[in-house]
């Protein structure tokens, strides 16, 4: 919605008809000789005019409206979910590592009890079928965020 500047009309250069010497776009009157001039340029002024009109009409309905502010809430929204997601991954992994790091001493400490040895296998199978469900899980929203960064990137140079 830019106004573009070719399309104003520049005023038509008038001289004096008393005098000869150039006269200001609008006036009325000889600066050089005090003469009065007969006003041509009035086309010129009502195209002004309605030039002037169609550009404050345009700024008139560029400001900012009320969804403006809520539609840049989105990518805040979205950002927070993006990093509240990242969030549940790291906790997700620490949460593995110290799993294996308490599996690890607990067959150290209780390898010969079999009752032990038991739940410890089969726990560690729930865990690593988890594993195996999150990082599936996390490949995919990787791969989601890395597409919605190339398309920020995209629609930020077009």
């Amino acid at each position: 919605m830019e106004f573009e500047e070719s399309k104003v009309s520049k005023p038509t250069i008038k001289k004096c008809p008393y005098c000869g010497e150039l006269l200001p776009p609008l006036s009325k009157v000889c600066p050089s000789c005090g003469q009065i001039v007969e006003d041509s340029g009035g086309d010129d002024v009502t195209t002004m005019m309605s030039e002037i009109d169609t550009v404050c009409a345009k700024f008139a309905n560029s400001s900012i409206r009320i969804y403006d502010y809520i539609l840049l809430l989105i990518p805040i929204v979205y950002l927070i979910w993006v990093i509240v997601v990242i969030m549940k991954i790291i906790k997700s992994n620490k949460l593995y590592n110290a799993f294996i790091s308490l599996s690890s001493k607990a067959r150290t400490l209780y390898g010969a009890n079999h009752k032990f040895h038991s739940y410890l296998n089969s726990k560690t199978t729930e865990v690593e079928e988890q594993k195996r469900k999150n990082k599936v899980s996390h490949i995919i929203i990787y791969v989601l965020i890395f597409i919605d960064i190339l398309l920020l990137c995209i629609s930020l140079n077009s």
